[in-house]
């Protein structure tokens, strides 16, 4: 198999390929089969495309952005000075970068010039070794993983088809706009968000106010306070009706349930579904 081949896409789908480090959104990050610069890493894109041309708009942006998300990884861990990236395809035609590490304990002269500027000997005398390479595979596709699951931030809130989810990539500066039907959907969309700011109350209590509303009214004070109206309590989560939840909150606190309360309990279920089942999902 040559180093990038489609069928190496098929062989890192299938978790079979050694030098696999760890998936990101645009593609697979291999370790390069020539370490003589240790960290030297091929992002091959997936799905397979002839060059970065062939991408559109938001996929070019996505593919750039991963290319330095896993250019950051790689300074991390290999404490390099410097990241060299090339976009070439001449001889595997196939959208892949090299992503390579450089080092002050370089040559000064082979430092200046591209990591290609070695003499091949040299190149070729350090190869890829599994067992060698193992560690530095498993601290690259932390460090990798790491980041991916923190550049995307989204922030929702409900609307009668669901939820209105903005979404923005830290690393590309992207910014989207999608309809979900739940809140499990961007919760467990790839890239996880690292950050979701929901305009729903979550945290709900067997009984009485939380403590962050009180703490709220007191900070907008008397004239606002009425603003900050209460978090429904857990038990009418289980009611059917208005009628039924009023009749619930009556028998734990003596009081009925705003309208405005439960106007928001169906978004209210499906946050607190969501947090209940994974509740250490990050």
């Amino acid at each position: 198999m040559s180093e990038l081949t489609p069928p190496r896409i098929e062989a890192a789908r299938s978790g079979t390929d050694p030098a696999l480090v760890c998936r990101v959104p645009s593609g697979w990050v291999f370790l390069c089969m020539m370490q003589y610069l240790p960290g030297y890493c091929i992002l091959q894109a997936d799905p397979v495309v002839e060059s970065i041309n062939a991408l559109t708009p938001t996929q070019r942006v996505q593919s750039l952005g991963d290319m330095a998300l896993v250019g950051n990884a790689i300074l991390e861990v290999t404490r390099a000075y410097r990241i060299n990236y090339a976009i070439m395809g001449n001889s595997d035609p196939v959208l892949h970068t090299h992503i390579v590490p450089r080092y002050m304990s370089e040559p000064e002269n082979l430092r200046k010039g591209g990591p290609w500027s070695y003499p091949q000997a040299v190149m070729d005398a350090k190869g890829f070794d599994y067992e060698r390479d193992k560690p530095l595979i498993t601290k690259l596709s932390q460090a990798i993983q790491r980041r991916v699951s923190m550049h995307v931030i989204c922030g929702a809130d409900g609307c009668k088809a669901g939820w209105v989810v903005i979404s923005k990539d830290l690393n590309s500066g992207s910014v989207s706009c999608r309809l979900y039907s739940t809140m499990h959907e961007p919760a467990y969309s790839r890239p996880r968000p690292q950050i979701i700011a929901l305009d729903i109350p979550i945290g709900l209590p067997e009984a009485g106010p939380r403590d962050c509303d009180l703490e709220a009214r007191r900070l907008v004070g008397p004239g606002r306070a009425s603003s900050v109206f209460p978090a429904p309590i857990r038990p009418v989560l289980a009611a059917t009706s208005y009628s039924d939840a009023c009749q619930i909150r009556l028998q734990v606190e003596g009081k009925k349930l705003s309208l405005q309360a439960w106007a928001i309990m169906p978004k209210v279920r499906d946050v607190d579904e969501l947090l209940r089942r994974a509740p250490q999902r990050g």
